[in-house]
């Protein structure tokens, strides 16, 4: 299923994937405005089906179709889905400030960011691509006393109504933690007294990137019909693949607007090493 969350009473007003935070290495959690330019529609996969008593969830952006990975008939298949799932950046904040905000206001609590890393989910596990990083989630992973981690969510309703709902997560080590906003930016707050109150509703839209992404300084890189146009990049190595990996443009930028004709589907376009990912239609 694909989300819109949006804070309580105003749905113009929703949370997606902002990619191009500087200093930042994945895309990062914030509230922006319906026509802001960030990705708004949220991917909700179920993260453990064996409590119903305590439904938790995985929330991702740029999710890839599910596979069957077993070809047994009559055989119960196992499904993996890849996509970039929501964590708590608190690992990375220990020596990267742009993921976490410090509270000199009070007692320098520290509230940590939420980003998109690219992971696949498979059974009870979710395997951040490219480290040794797998959460559990399993119901021993996931135990009722603190019931989740840093990857996994849980929607606490406010009030009898079942209308809006606080999003629980973990904060710190076995600490709950719940999406708080401040100045735009989604955090982690241990304090239930500071969550935010959001809505939601489904949406047919895909749980997918920008169109239109910025990189460090004047480049940009704009999904069109059939193409993509990067600009700012003249005399910059530029390298478009698709999704899975096939490459299917390698060619230095003669001029700071230039159109490169690519499949549809979601392109990987990367300047100068730099990556992006856009949506051609």
């Amino acid at each position: 299923m694909n989300a819109k969350f949006f804070v309580e009473g105003d749905n113009t007003w929703l949370l997606g994937e902002n990619g191009a935070v500087k200093g930042s290495n994945v895309g990062l959690l914030e509230l922006r405005k319906q026509d802001a330019d960030i990705c708004n529609s949220i991917f909700v996969d179920t993260a453990n089906v064996h409590d119903a008593a305590f439904p938790r969830f995985l929330l991702a952006v740029r999710n890839v179709d599910s596979v069957e990975v077993s070809n047994i008939p009559n055989h119960n298949h196992h499904i993996l889905t890849k996509g970039a799932y929501l964590v708590n950046m608190i690992d990375s904040a220990a020596t990267n400030n742009v993921y976490k905000y410090v509270n000199r206001d009070f007692n320098n609590t520290e509230w940590y960011r939420l980003g998109f890393v690219n992971a696949t989910h498979q059974g009870d596990s979710l395997a951040i691509d490219g480290t040794t990083t797998t959460f559990d989630l399993s119901t021993e992973g996931l135990d009722k006393t603190g019931g989740l981690n840093y990857a996994t969510f849980a929607f606490r309703y406010v009030d009898t109504e079942r209308d809006n709902f606080y999003i629980e997560t973990a904060y710190k080590g076995t600490t709950k933690g719940w999406v708080k906003i401040h100045n735009g930016v989604a955090v982690v707050t241990p304090d239930i007294q500071e969550a935010e109150v959001f809505s939601f509703e489904t949406t047919d839209e895909y749980a997918t990137a920008n169109e239109t992404i910025a990189a460090e300084g004047a480049v940009s890189v704009v999904a069109t019909d059939g193409a993509v146009i990067v600009k700012g990049a003249e005399g910059k190595n530029v390298v478009i693949a698709t999704i899975l990996g096939k490459v299917v443009a390698n060619e230095t930028i003669n001029s700071d607007n230039e159109t490169i004709a690519v499949p549809a589907g979601i392109a990987v376009v990367s300047v100068d090493g730099e990556s992006f990912k856009v949506v051609v239609k």
